[in-house]
């Protein structure tokens, strides 16, 4: 009898184990999709809002070039605001180099904002300054909070609007 009771509360045991497992093994994928989500999955108002007007600024691009808003005003350009440790932004990094790549001649380049720490940017400047103007570090989160960015990866169209005035024309998190 004894060795039938064992045997139950072992095969018990076993059991609550197999099913422990599998519990953790899905913990784990939902924290991976979670953790794949930004701010813009959620419903949250997306900034900078339509029309706002970008205040001025002047930085310096990983190449050492100064880029100020007047750069951005002869026609509209579109801005993205990567941050290194955002997983939506590493992975939609390959399609924003191929996008720009296939850009005809003579049409204007996209700028590339990329936050984060110095050793973690460097893939995205790696990727990204030989095809277009490239901002990092604190440059990058300058120019991040006077457009009060609230999500990353964020695709935000500006463009010239009242006499001398840039304007957030569009903000497309789904850009790339």
């Amino acid at each position: 009898m004894h060795v039938m009771i064992t045997a139950i509360v072992g095969l018990a045991a076993a059991l609550n184990l197999l099913l422990t497992f599998g519990v953790v093994r899905r913990l784990r994928e939902h924290t991976d999709l979670l953790a794949a989500r930004s701010a813009w999955d959620e419903g949250e108002p997306l900034r900078p809002f339509l029309g706002e007007t970008v205040g001025d600024f002047l930085v310096t691009t990983v190449d050492g070039d100064s880029f100020d808003r007047d750069d951005l005003l002869p026609q509209d350009t579109w801005i993205a605001f990567l941050s290194a440790d955002c997983a939506p932004c590493r992975q939609k990094l390959p399609a924003f180099a191929e996008h720009i790549r296939a850009l005809p001649a003579g049409e204007t380049r996209p700028v590339a904002i990329i936050l984060g720490d110095p050793g973690d940017t460097a893939p995205f400047t790696d990727a990204l300054r030989p095809l277009t103007k490239v901002v990092a570090d604190d440059d990058a989160a300058e120019i991040a909070a006077l457009m009060a960015v609230t999500a990353f990866p964020s695709f935000v169209r500006v463009g010239p609007g009242a006499p001398g005035e840039l304007t957030v024309k569009e903000n497309n998190p789904r850009f790339i």
